[in-house]
């Protein structure tokens, strides 16, 4: 806010708490989207009796899932309804066997580290700055960890530092 109580413009031109709420609705679409992801690969794992992986992938839907009930009360308490989930997602990699299923997780979690990574370039609120540092952190060590499980060189999912 400036001095005289108006909402201080973002670069965007956006007030601060608008691009705030922007932000976290971009995050909340690709956390829905990889729920979606997670329990489709899950599903794939599980059928061809994968069951480590399966397992895996269940811990990593739920996570998801967490993450995105953390947005949606984020948005809650800013007074925003939050966008529900759409109904099927077009998924990057077709989850066809267990190789191609871990490849989707991979890139699910390669794409929710980048959105967590632009909310936190984006976002000004210290406490979600270091909710969106936690989820980076995390779904980075996961695209490494299954990177190792699907016997490819893990691979840095984003610049270790925000802004480099």
């Amino acid at each position: 806010m400036s001095a005289a109580g108006t909402p201080t413009p973002s670069p965007s031109g956006a007030s601060a708490p608008d691009a705030d709420r922007a932000a976290l609705r971009r995050t909340l679409a690709t956390e829905h989207a990889v729920v979606y992801g997670t329990a489709a690969a899950g599903a794939v794992l599980a059928s061809t009796g994968d069951a480590d992986n399966a397992a895996l992938a269940t811990a990593l839907r739920d996570a998801a899932r967490a993450r995105r009930d953390t947005l949606q009360d984020l948005l809650a308490t800013r007074g925003e309804t939050p966008p529900g989930p759409l109904a099927a997602y077009r998924l990057p990699v077709p989850p066809v066997a267990g190789p191609s299923a871990l490849a989707l997780l991979v890139r699910l979690q390669e794409e929710a580290c980048a959105a967590w990574r632009d909310l936190l370039r984006s976002v000004t609120d210290p406490g979600v700055r270091g909710t969106a540092g936690q989820a980076m952190a995390a779904t980075a060590t996961a695209a490494a960890v299954l990177r190792i499980r699907a016997g490819t060189p893990p691979a840095a999912a984003v610049p270790a530092v925000p802004g480099t």
